[in-house]
């Protein structure tokens, strides 16, 4: 036995992949994880059909599981290019294992990672799920040494990260291009005058420039969050903002590209002044969108 392996293939294997460089490496590796998935899938596929035999069959009124888009790997982007305007979404650090909360992306994005091993035997390993939890999508790192890289990917949707880590530090970010994720402001409502005690509405509208649709309730949801300071506005003034810093969130259930979002709000008078409110929409899972320098007065008399 220990002849065979002296003389087979290994050492010439062995040879070649030393000499491969870290873009070969992952290539081969997520290959190698995609097809030990597939063979797990397929034996699924056969016991659960052996299963199935003795079961009475699913009533007609069961929801069908659809298989989320596949994610693509793609090759990195002249860094010259102009049309590349990379905004970051989040970032993690740690040591060990994590599981990170969900994000949600545009065509391209990408993932930046980051490992210094403190001992021997380290290893990093970030992996791409999608949001049902029950996908793998792909690859994104596999290092057992010191280093950084970054890995592209084509694929809209919301996912999160595994990391499985050991003997190490790690730091992973996920960035978006802007211009998938993007708005303009359109109108907003004239500079109210109310008294102390009355009430005004404050409306906003701002168009959705980027190609991802916005959806109420859901990770791409668009906000209006107040970015001034209570040396210009006073807190009491708010009337039922979801937060304090987030007078209102879209109207609209979904606003696809192109389309328009209504942002309204209430504020009351409670001392004679003139009052300003900053404001800069947001999506939860993205962060900011585009600044522009958006707000309103109030004078209360």
């Amino acid at each position: 036995m220990e002849r065979w392996i002296d003389a087979g293939p290994w050492p010439t294997v062995a040879r070649w992949w030393s000499a491969q460089g870290r873009t070969t490496k992952l290539a081969v590796a997520v290959a190698a994880v995609f097809t030990v998935a597939s063979m797990l899938n397929l034996m699924s596929a056969s016991f659960g059909r052996m299963s199935q035999a003795a079961l009475p069959a699913a009533s007609t009124s069961t929801a069908l599981t659809v298989a989320p888009a596949a994610l693509t790997l793609e090759s990195p982007p002249a860094d010259a290019d102009p049309a590349k305007n990379w905004a970051s979404l989040k970032t993690w650090q740690g040591t060990g294992n994590r599981e990170t909360e969900a994000f949600t992306v545009a065509e391209h994005w990408r993932v930046d990672w980051m490992f210094n091993p403190v001992q021997p035997g380290g290893i990093l390993q970030v992996f791409i799920y999608h949001s049902n939890g029950r996908s793998l999508m792909n690859l994104a790192a596999n290092a057992q040494k010191s280093g950084s890289d970054t890995t592209f990917w084509a694929g809209a949707g919301t996912y999160f990260l595994k990391v499985n880590s050991s003997g190490g530090d790690w730091k992973i970010g996920v960035q978006d291009l802007r211009n998938e994720i993007d708005s303009a402001w359109v109108s907003q409502s004239p500079v109210p005058a109310i008294s102390v005690g009355e009430q005004a509405t404050l409306t906003f509208r701002f168009r959705n420039t980027g190609k991802v649709a916005w959806r109420r309730g859901t990770a791409s949801e668009v906000s209006l969050a107040f970015i001034g300071d209570d040396r210009r506005f006073d807190p009491r003034m708010a009337v039922d903002w979801p937060l304090p810093s987030r007078p209102a969130t879209q109207i609209e259930d979904e606003i696809a590209p192109g389309e328009l979002a209504t942002f309204a709000f209430k504020v009351r008078g409670v001392a004679p002044g003139t009052y300003r409110i900053d404001l800069r929409p947001t999506m939860s899972s993205v962060g900011w969108l585009r600044a522009e320098g958006v707000y309103s007065e109030v004078t209360v008399r």
